[in-house]
């Protein structure tokens, strides 16, 4: 069963609902290939560029560690295809940034 947790001080208060929906789109696809667990690490907290999504709370940051080196760019291109066009996914070196486009 696939478990969802926050790191510690992120800030997910009035998040949009697209978020969430992309949140639960990345537990399905991270649990297909494998992992245990998704973890939020930014919401609307943190440092971020002007600008960023993450401010009006339509980004978020989740832990990569979970998905076995080989599977990532396969859950990627996953989320990518059910997420579609209205959403951006950056994997990162720590982590997978999504935003609503």
């Amino acid at each position: 069963m696939m478990r969802i947790y926050f790191k510690n001080g992120v800030n997910f208060n009035e998040m949009d609902a697209d978020i969430w929906y992309a949140v639960s789109a990345a537990a399905m696809v991270y649990e297909w290939k494998g992992a245990k667990e998704l973890v939020i690490t930014s919401g609307r907290d943190g440092e971020h560029m002007e600008g960023s999504r993450h401010n009006d709370g339509r980004a978020v940051d989740l832990r990569i560690w979970s998905l076995a080196a080989d599977r990532l760019k396969g859950a990627v291109e996953t989320l990518e295809r059910l997420l579609g066009s209205a959403y951006d996914i950056v994997l990162e070196s720590t982590h997978l940034h999504i935003e609503v486009k």
